[in-house]
């Protein structure tokens, strides 16, 4: 298991503590539980199928020894 910092709004956290209190687990236990609930709601995708979008953006009109001098014009 791996520990992890998320960020709530102080109203989702009141209602968190309140939910978790009442449910008599802890918020930890709850977020989990959501989110894997909520996961299961996405196809399984293997992570070697998915692709990082590319796109086609013509010539290179720098010679990639100027590259650096180029950012600074």
């Amino acid at each position: 298991m791996q520990k992890i910092q998320i960020l709530f709004p102080d109203s989702l956290v009141e209602k968190m503590l309140s939910v978790a209190n009442a449910s008599n687990i802890s918020v930890s236990e709850m977020v989990q539980r959501a989110t894997e609930k909520w996961l299961s709601s996405f196809p399984d995708l293997p992570i070697e199928k998915q692709q990082v979008p590319t796109i086609s953006a013509g010539k290179c009109l720098i010679n990639p020894e100027n590259f650096r001098n180029a950012t600074y014009e």
